[in-house]
């Protein structure tokens, strides 16, 4: 028996002994997987660009270490050995954009290649920085809109709010309470709450209904650098019980109490589409508020809403598309005569003369570039699509097109758009007249985001000084947003998965914030400029939640 016992044991020591000897090969090693492309940083020397591209490793690294990589630029690659994780490819054509991959070896051989990041030679650098995004919470309830407070220091407690109003004996009154909130959005559903449709919401993800008394339905929100608020009821409601109804009003963000803007108004035009872009309220530099809506007898009207008076700019016979207002309260407005459907874009000055700045035409934007001018995009028989620019000295419309695709003596601006291959057909189908945003950055450079949603999708093009393409690994733009001298990019790559990254307009690099390992649909962003966060609601695709989220760019 004691022989036996001690045989076994022997026997046991000796196969442990061999398990722990066994080499990684014995035991069965693998090709490593498919690593990732983190960094791509390129140098330039007159026509021929370098690219140095950095991976990181995967996890599972086949059971042996990682001794070498391989990364390729189409045709062209360039390899390293050991542990190094970054090797530089030359000759590459400046301007020419490449589909970079990577590979890592161990002793079995190659992985795969990793997913392509398509790059144009050239750019400064594009980088991954996936850690800055973050998801705060999980929750049921969507966001129909979501808009970021320039203010998220509490002003007034929800204590002191209540006592004002238990005091004033008007418990049946409106007030709203957004202290401590980052920003505010209106819900789809009731049934969490939130009575009245809008809430307020946390650093932290969390909502509570922005309603602290009275009763109110509300459709639409739009916040102000300064923390008030303008809400749009979905039906005209009483402020106060001796209070007319209204359907338009502003928030203090400091006390929660709303002034009517307007109570005669059937509905206010606020959503944008494919040819009117403008925010649905603008303001001069007075802080005079201008917006359009339905008269109660039908009728359209452009109003303006200056310490308690309101004033109609136009209020018959016209079908407005768009309008964009200027510093000095003078309006650009563009649209269409009902009785005659004749187009046309007017200048209406602040004390209400009108002029035809465009007779047969309206417009497809309507803005304001880096340069100070007033810019839109038109179409004609002569030259199809373009974009033109309005003297500021004298009202008019300059007989030169800023662009257009006709050569000569019409433009400021020509490029052989379309057949050199510059510009995506988002761009190239209406000769980039489609703008649908406008970024001015730093009085330097306009970058606007054009297309159009049932094409080729929206891109992002540099506008002035000069015309050019940017370069970003966003395919089709569906979010955009600018972050002081840079613009948040949210949509799909030519893969299809969605994607959120920041692009620097000075050095034209970009930084992906979140890719496939931390998909999310965005359906709303907002830059909170107080904490430098970019808060952001969406659908995780992970396990199909609906999840509240922020990007720390400090």
């Amino acid at each position: 028996m004691k022989t036996g016992k001690s045989f076994s044991l022997a026997m046991a020591a000796a196969l442990s002994m061999s398990v722990l000897t066994t080499t990684p090969s014995q035991a069965g090693t693998s090709k490593p997987s498919a690593p990732t492309v983190s960094k791509i940083v390129s140098k330039n020397s007159g026509s021929k660009s370098s690219l140095k591209v950095t991976l990181t490793y995967p996890s599972n690294t086949g059971g042996a270490p990682i001794t070498g990589i391989r990364i390729s630029a189409g045709s062209k690659s360039c390899t390293a050995s050991g542990s190094k994780k970054s090797c530089t490819i030359t000759g590459l054509k400046k301007g020419t954009k490449y589909k970079i991959s990577a590979q890592v070896k161990n002793s079995k051989g190659y992985s795969k290649a990793s997913g392509k990041i398509t790059f144009k030679a050239g750019v400064k650098s594009w980088e991954k920085k996936l850690q800055l995004t973050k998801v705060l919470a999980q929750t049921g309830v969507k966001f129909s809109n979501f808009q970021a407070l320039g203010k998220v220091t509490p002003r007034i407690s929800t204590l002191n709010i209540r006592s004002v109003v238990r005091m004033s004996n008007a418990s049946d009154s409106v007030v709203f309470d957004t202290s401590g909130a980052v920003g505010v959005a209106t819900i789809d559903s009731q049934d969490v709450g939130a009575t009245s449709g809008l809430v307020a919401v946390t650093a932290t993800g969390t909502i509570r209904d922005a309603l602290l008394s009275g009763n109110a339905k509300i459709d639409k929100v739009m916040t102000t650098t300064t923390g008030d608020y303008y809400v749009l009821f979905s039906n005209a409601t009483a402020l106060s019980s001796d209070a007319l109804p209204c359907l338009l009003a502003r928030v203090n963000y400091t006390t929660g109490t709303p002034t009517c803007i307007d109570n005669e108004l059937n509905q206010i035009q606020w959503e944008e589409d494919e040819m009117r872009h403008g925010s649905a309220i603008q303001f001069d530099e007075n802080g005079n508020i201008f917006y359009i809506g339905t008269l109660t007898n039908g009728k359209t009207a452009l109003r303006k809403y200056s310490n308690g008076t309101v004033t109609n700019l136009v209020a018959d016979n016209i079908r407005l598309n768009d309008f964009f207002v200027l510093s000095d309260g003078s309006v650009i407005a563009s649209g269409t005569t009902e009785s005659t459907s004749a187009r046309w874009t007017r200048l209406i000055s602040a004390n209400g003369s009108i002029k035809n700045l465009m007779a047969g035409q309206d417009t497809s934007f309507i803005n304001k570039f880096s340069d100070g001018k007033i810019y839109m995009g038109t179409y004609d028989s002569t030259t199809g699509w373009n974009i033109r620019r309005m003297n500021s000295g004298s009202n008019a419309m300059e007989t030169k097109y800023w662009f257009s695709d006709v050569t000569g003596k019409t433009n400021y601006n020509y490029l052989d758009y379309c057949d050199g291959k510059q510009f995506s057909m988002g761009f190239c189908s209406t000769n980039g007249a489609l703008v649908q945003r406008i970024f001015n950055v730093l009085g330097k450079k306009t970058f606007g985001i054009v297309g159009t949603s049932n094409g080729s999708g929206y891109d992002l093009v540099q506008y002035y000084p000069t015309l050019k393409a940017a370069t970003t690994s966003v395919d089709r733009i569906t979010l955009s947003q600018t972050v002081i001298s840079n613009v948040l990019l949210a949509g799909t790559t030519a893969s299809g998965t969605n994607t959120l990254t920041i692009y620097d307009t000075g050095s034209d690099s970009e930084t992906v914030l979140m890719d496939a390992s931390n998909e999310i649909e965005i359906y709303n962003m907002n830059y909170v400029a107080s904490t430098n966060m970019i808060m952001f609601d969406g659908l995780r695709f992970s396990d199909n939640e609906y999840v509240i989220g922020q990007v720390d760019l400090n």
